[in-house]
């Protein structure tokens, strides 16, 4: 089978990182393996590893090498479009299975609107949602979570429901947790949707929270947000340390030394939490919201706040978490072992195969769906036509069909 994959190379990418262990697997497994950058600027002197592979802008390959080169295109969409952009320009082909990464994509699409014609990008839609309207023109559709599947109902091909892979390059036995302070942790694009000011909140508001909590916020945050945050802590006395951008070393050395780790999100936009999943690998105590992707994670593995993810619920949930250090440490040991076994890359891999078979054998029978559509067209029927219901009925229970079918 001949693959090819497209996605977002850029070293910094979490969807790049995802791609690169997804590769790898399916390499291991013999499959051929080509692998093409969807942003709109690809620099290769910032590409992530991919085996060494050689990586090609989508923009080089044309309509007829999409369909005459692979077997199956695998297409990620997530909800920022110079990362994935050039991803539409391979919905021409029917042989795409479309990978979605986040459950709203309102930030792609207004991306879309404003430089799609600039970037040479030709995508008509009359669906009610991008989502929907990519989903339309793919083969098959994948989701990470179950919240967000519906939305993918568009595509007439297999849909199916498989975790994110996630997995750490190198894995290091976790330091006992030493010292007096509790160090909570938030990681990533630091912004509004991450809760960091109900965190703040939330200590501020508590005598013991604000005695013993250190809270570190990693990762890039812009200047105002970062002067919004400083503020607030001072305000509520919180001991607040905003560290930036990090290094990957330095970014693993905080998850170790973490109590906890909040991965907060209000509301939940994104198919699956990368941040969430990396924290719960290193065998950190995870607090989540309880909605979306977070809600399907057992409740003994990480700490919920209601959806809501008010400040007096969390600060409730924080002050357990505090007064309960051991507790932590076996909570992040559940973590690990279920994120080790339930975001496998190789299971991944894996499924991914399954569904690409699955989408082959269905395609095999579009001629004939498409002959005897045409046929009863001829008689004159009517889609609402008793008949019509009876034919294509028994075309659509042939074995080998799976439209809509469940792989999840």
């Amino acid at each position: 089978m001949r693959i090819l994959w497209l996605t977002p190379v850029h070293r910094r990418s979490a969807i790049a990182n995802f791609s690169e262990l997804v590769v790898e697997r399916l390499i291991a497994r013999g499959f051929e393996v080509a692998v093409a950058a969807s942003e709109t600027e690809f620099d290769s002197r910032e590409r992530r590893a991919f085996l060494d592979l050689k990586i090609r802008s989508v923009r080089e390959w044309s309509p007829q090498d999409f369909d005459q080169h692979n077997d199956v295109i695998f297409a990620n969409f997530g909800d920022h479009y110079p990362n994935h952009a050039l991803s539409l320009l391979s919905l021409k082909s029917k042989r795409v299975i479309g990978i979605f990464h986040d459950a709203d994509m309102t930030n792609f699409e207004n991306g879309y609107r404003a430089l799609g014609k600039t970037d040479g990008i030709d995508f008509q839609f009359s669906a009610p949602s991008i989502i929907s309207a990519i989903a339309q023109k793919c083969a098959g559709a994948v989701a990470h979570s179950n919240f967000y599947k519906a939305d993918l109902d568009a595509c007439d091909g297999p849909i199916a429901v498989v975790p994110l892979a996630w997995a750490l390059k190198n894995v290091r036995a976790r330091s006992a947790l030493t010292g007096e302070r509790f160090r909570l942790v938030t990681f990533g694009n630091i912004n509004r949707n991450k809760c960091a000011d109900r965190i703040i909140a939330a200590i501020g508001g508590s005598r013991s929270l604000s005695d013993a909590v250190d809270y570190l916020l990693l990762g890039a945050i812009a200047a105002d947000e970062k002067a919004r945050l400083e503020a607030l802590a001072t305000d509520a006395n919180v001991r607040l340390s905003i560290m930036g951008e990090v290094s990957d070393e330095e970014l693993v050395r905080a998850l170790q030394g973490a109590s906890a780790v909040s991965c907060l999100r209000h509301p939940v936009l994104e198919g699956a939490s990368a941040s969430a999943i990396e924290a719960m690998l290193h065998g950190c105590a995870v607090l989540v919201s309880n909605a979306g992707f977070y809600r399907d994670l057992p409740d003994d593995c990480v700490a919920k706040v209601p959806a809501e993810t008010s400040v007096s619920a969390l600060r409730t949930t924080l002050e357990s978490l505090v007064s309960d250090v051991e507790g932590c440490v076996e909570m992040g040991k559940r973590a690990s072992a279920y994120a080790s076994r339930a975001f496998s890359p190789d299971t991944y891999a894996a499924s991914m195969i399954e569904l690409a078979k699955n989408v082959s054998q269905l395609s095999a029978y579009n001629p004939l769906i498409a002959k005897t559509g045409l046929q009863l067209a001829r008689l004159g029927l009517q889609s609402d036509h008793p008949a019509v219901d009876l034919v294509l009925s028994a075309v659509e229970s042939l074995p080998g069909i799976r439209r809509r079918r469940n792989l999840s």
